[in-house]
């Protein structure tokens, strides 16, 4: 099945077959999944999670129970580049990582590369997501939404002029601030609140303003808030705190597509991203002798614009080429702020200690690809993407080869080879691996330089037309240089030292095997996925230099969806299994001069109990004359009590015999999700 070519009125439209087999397909570790797939799927507390279904395919992994992070073939979330309509999003979490920030009634579609990235991506070392939005219907006007447990969303979307241009306007809040404050009000708890709440808004327009020439605009945004405050009076003192932790999101693309000729097509752009986060957290006491206040405050943000220019020429039927280049201003803002105050009848002592500083640095590429069909049966992407990143006196410069192979055996089976270099000038510092707003995004310095990686990967691939059953396996080897660390005992939030004072360089690795199987068509649709995988580190400064795990090396990796329609109704399940990831737990422990030692001999040297879990859910009409449906949700419907994390407890006891008190420890396993059922209503006018 070959993409076939219409030319009429000087354009040329190129539409490829919507079931083309792998082994046509000259692209390989790419992941392709539909709205209507994650739609269908089981989710968590009845909210449809593109990056969640993400996590079911081979190579692709969560960080914890619930994240929504993507940990791409022994990466980190950091390492993983996420592209709505172009623009960067930062941080693609809700309600601290268990929700993604993509309203999937506002998106179109959605691509997960793993390797053999084409030359057109750079930036970034594990995977590239590219998200397109929706542009609405440019025919009549319609809307749709869902009122869910958590969260509701309503999307408007109709023609400006018909047949020409269109909008589409999506927005989704949760109620669960509103319901907690309620049940405060009625328990009479007022001196003492505690929430939670989010929002996002998406917006396009699709505008025609000639036949050769089409713009688009898009905008997003999105913010999450928690808090907690508290006062309260004794004996004639006041004691109050506030506690408050929120991060926003926020992207605009303006796009020009432009027909030059039947052969050669323009997509060129204007970006803005922006993302902000901050923790304050502020104790006061007070009496009729004075007052006393402790405040920190830390926030971070990361503003980018910038323009990208892309083009495509077809000057055979053998041979597509695009090229391009793009340049990006970034602005970083970690900011630590201390404060505190005594004001008594005694003394007066005011302290501020305010460490704010902006930091500017300019990234750019070009780049050069061509896809060429070099005999029937023999495909090949050779390309090379060129970057430069410079900040504060201080230059780098990366050429990265790109190339992808496909052949195509007699007996149908495709065999597939790539390879990539990749380079990451901006990084993620993280401090917990759950995309929590204390992870910080910062600039390459002269003394922490960019993350450097290369992979390759290779693969047999096939589709069973008669079975609608794709086939694929694939092996890869990653080796990644420069990745950073906190260094042992370091942190940003709580020191006063310089980010590049706690941080650490090292090298790492990853490897490992694929396997899917995947149906796409007819009633019962769905996967089978496994990975086999490895991944380490190695820090001069970290477990005396010696290799050891990644915390999220999982040998084992299962995950099982299935979609069945049946009528009206759909029925669907999850299953997934994988190998429990590394953690540090100490050995043994001591008391040197009243103070608690805990001794460590290796990092990472233990495993967590094996995860797996059942998700159920059935989607049903909510009458015979109505689009409108009902979902009902199971997760975790065999409650198994998978563990979050592992807490140490201490435990001392007198010893009636010996006549001194004893010190034990213990390692107690902690559940945060059991068996949840959940249920939404979808409608559509």
């Amino acid at each position: 099945m070959q993409p076939t070519v219409i030319e009429f009125d000087s354009l040329l439209v190129v539409e490829a077959d919507e079931y083309e087999g792998l082994q046509e397909q000259l692209q390989m570790s790419t992941v392709k999944i539909s709205m209507a797939e994650v739609e269908s799927l089981p989710n968590l507390l009845g909210e449809a999670d593109l990056l969640k279904i993400f996590q079911l395919m081979p190579g692709i992994q969560s960080g914890a129970e619930g994240s929504s992070g993507l940990y791409v073939r022994g990466g980190n979330p950091g390492e993983t580049l996420i592209l709505l309509d172009g623009a960067t999003v930062y941080n693609a979490g809700h309600l601290f990582g268990f929700m993604s920030t993509f309203n999937t009634d506002a998106i179109n579609s959605a691509e997960l590369v793993k390797g053999g990235f084409p030359a057109r991506y750079g930036g970034r070392l594990s995977g590239v997501l590219d998200v397109t939005m929706r542009e609405g219907n440019r025919k009549s006007f319609e809307g749709r939404g869902a009122v869910g447990l958590v969260a509701s969303r309503i999307t408007l979307e109709g023609p400006i002029a018909k047949d020409k241009s269109s909008f589409i306007v999506s927005a989704r809040t949760t109620y669960l601030d509103a319901i907690h404050r309620g049940i405060q009000m009625i328990r009479g708890s007022d001196d003492y609140l505690r929430g939670y709440y989010f929002y996002d808004v998406n917006a396009k327009l699709n505008l025609e303003s000639s036949q050769r020439d089409r713009i688009y605009v898009s905008f997003y945004a999105g913010n999450d808030k928690g808090y907690e405050t508290s006062e309260e009076l004794l004996g004639g003192v006041t004691d109050a705190y506030d506690f408050e932790i929120g991060w926003s999101n926020m992207t605009m693309t303006a796009r020009w597509n432009r027909v030059i000729n039947s052969r050669m097509f323009l997509n060129s752009t204007l970006l803005f991203s922006r993302f902000r986060s901050a923790i304050l957290d502020d104790s006061r006491l007070s009496d009729v002798n004075g007052r006393t206040e402790f405040m920190s405050q830390y926030s971070s943000g990361l503003m980018d614009y910038g323009a990208k220019i892309n083009f495509e020429y077809f000057p055979h039927q053998a041979h597509h080429l695009r090229f391009g280049s793009s340049l990006l201003r970034h602005q970083f803002t970690p900011t630590r702020q201390f404060y505190s105050e005594i004001d008594t009848e005694l003394d007066i002592d005011t302290s501020i200690v305010v460490d704010h500083s902006k930091v500017y640095s300019t990234e750019w590429y070009v780049f050069a690809e061509d896809e060429m069909t070099l005999t029937r049966n023999f495909k090949a992407n050779v390309g090379v993407h060129m970057s430069g990143y410079h900040s504060n006196a201080t230059t780098y410069t990366s050429l990265q080869p790109r190339i992808a192979t496909s052949y195509v055996l007699p007996n149908d089976w495709a065999l597939k080879l790539s390879y990539a270099h990749m380079q990451q000038y901006i990084q993620l510092l993280s401090n917990s691996g759950t995309g929590l707003p204390t992870d910080l995004w910062l600039p390459s310095t002269s003394r922490i330089p960019p993350q450097k990686s290369w992979q390759v990967a290779g693969g047999i691939v096939r589709t069973f037309d008669r079975l609608a059953l794709d086939v694929s396996l694939e092996a890869y080897y990653k080796n990644i240089d420069q990745v950073i660390a906190y260094k042992a005992g370091s942190n940003f939030v709580g020191s006063n030292r310089d980010w590049e004072d706690v941080v650490t360089s090292g090298r790492g690795w990853a490897y490992g095997t694929e396997i899917l199987l995947r149906r796409k068509r007819g009633k019962t649709t769905g996967w089978i996925g496994y990975t086999l995988s490895w991944s380490n580190r190695r820090f001069p400064d970290l477990n005396q230099g010696r290799s050891f795990p990644h915390r999220y090396d999982r040998r084992h990796d299962i995950s099982i969806a299935l979609v069945r329609e049946h009528g009206r109704r759909t029925y669907s399940l999850t299953w997934v299994f994988s190998t429990g990831h590394s953690v540090s737990l100490p050995t043994s422990q001591y008391r040197e001069e009243g103070q608690l030692i805990e001794v460590y001999e290796s990092r990472n040297s233990y495993r967590m109990p094996s995860y797996h879990r059942l998700d159920l859910s059935v989607h049903f009409p909510a009458g015979k004359r109505t689009r409108s449906e009902f979902i009902v949700s199971l997760y975790n419907a065999y409650n198994r009590h998978n563990t979050f994390f592992i807490e140490p407890r201490d435990y001392r006891s007198l010893d009636p015999f010996l006549g001194y008190i004893q010190e034990e420890r213990s390692l107690t396993k902690v559940t945060i999700f059991p068996i949840i059922p959940s249920f939404s209503y979808r409608f559509y006018f």
